[in-house]
């Protein structure tokens, strides 16, 4: 008896305010929609990350650094790094490159602004 009330009730409610109740619906939906497309983005992006990635491939950045381009490794730092590859039994002819990134400010033509202000 008690259930048959709480229905009863709630369908009095959804015919006495319309409105309101279409609005509740269209937030929850919503609410659903970006949920389910942010959970959809990430698993797109993972498996975009594991098809595109390769198990043979190697990123090595100085430790404490946030990323490579704040990363410096010595030309010492880089044999020490391919020697022990090598006694690892990585075979002999490993592709590898040490390369450095250059970020330089440019100013645009007529302009005295710097390019990377252009932002602020």
């Amino acid at each position: 008896m008690n259930g048959t009330l709480s229905i009863n009730y709630n369908l009095r409610h959804l015919q006495n305010r319309p409105m309101s109740s279409a609005l509740t619906c269209l937030g929850v939906a919503l609410v659903l929609f970006v949920f389910t497309a942010t959970q959809m983005l990430g698993a797109g992006v993972a498996e975009t990350l594991k098809a595109s990635g390769s198990s043979n491939q190697l990123l090595i950045v100085r430790s404490g650094s946030q990323n490579e381009l704040q990363s410096a490794l010595s030309r010492e730092d880089v044999a020490i790094i391919l020697e022990l590859a090598l006694r690892s039994g990585a075979k002999s002819p490993l592709s590898w490159s040490a390369d450095a990134v250059v970020l330089l400010n440019l100013e645009k033509q007529n302009q005295k602004v710097p390019i990377s202000s252009w932002s602020k």
